[in-house]
């Protein structure tokens, strides 16, 4: 899906007509970016759940899900994006939003796909972070390092004795 997300946004409004000017650019910005971060994500939770399976620990579902909806809701902004972000085609704005429903619509739709396309870096980062923490913290539950040994260790090695 993170390949398929960064191709809607960057070529999916050929389908609407709707591709211009700056398919090239989002070719190498925004889709390479976005495709990069959704596959680290992926890579991070696919590595935990692998250690989770192999350990039959199923305790911690909350950031798994965590992650699934961050990624899921990266996807569907990523949707709405490459729907509503104006290009120019001839020096005229189109977007697939504005070949759908008229094209007096366009500003409308730059301004909504402006907001779309920073929710979406927003979920992708969002996911790829829960991910990261979900891997780190299964590594160290693996290895037998809880959350009250690592407690007791940045207690021991603080040099502020309000910790104590």
């Amino acid at each position: 899906m993170a390949f398929v997300s960064a191709a809607w946004i960057t070529v999916g409004r050929a389908l609407f007509g709707a591709a211009g000017d700056l398919v090239p650019i989002f070719a190498i910005s925004f889709g390479p970016a976005l495709a990069l971060i959704l596959c680290l994500a992926a890579r991070w939770a696919f590595a935990d759940a692998r250690r989770a399976v192999a350990a039959a620990e199923l305790t911690r579902p909350a950031c798994r899900w965590g992650v699934a909806i961050a990624q899921s809701a990266c996807w569907v902004l990523a949707f709405l994006f490459g729907m509503f972000i104006p290009d120019y085609r001839a020096g005229v704005p189109v977007s697939g939003m504005g070949a759908l429903v008229g094209g007096e619509y366009v500003g409308y739709a730059a301004g909504f796909g402006n907001t779309f396309g920073i929710l979406t870096f927003a979920a992708a980062i969002t996911a790829a972070a829960l991910a990261y923490s979900a891997n780190r913290r299964g590594a160290r539950l693996q290895q037998g390092v809880t959350d009250e040994v690592l407690e007791e260790q940045a207690r021991q090695q603080s040099p502020y004795d309000f910790l104590d």
